[in-house]
């Protein structure tokens, strides 16, 4: 049976990564409060990307990772509004 809950899943020797462009805020009407409009997602057309970087287990240290020089152009600006309509 799929899991409903973290803790429910089973171990395993694969590696699962999940990106998510957003998430809803807290609120859903379950306990007499919606979300706000500012935390709300509104359903629009997106895209985003990502990249991945190999490195060996020696090289994956939170310092060496956080001075990686990524070159110039790496990261966008191209940032929208998330509270459109």
């Amino acid at each position: 049976h799929a899991a409903q809950h973290c803790n429910e899943l089973q171990r395993s020797d694969d590696i699962t990564l999940n990106l998510d462009h957003q998430l809803l805020g807290l609120g859903s009407n379950s306990w007499g409060s919606e979300v706000l409009d500012s935390w709300r997602v509104w359903f629009r057309d997106f895209s985003y990307g990502f990249t991945l970087l190999p490195v060996s287990g020696g090289e994956a240290t939170a310092q060496s990772l956080a001075s990686y020089e990524f070159g110039a152009g790496f990261f966008s600006t191209n940032l929208h509004s998330e509270n459109k309509q």
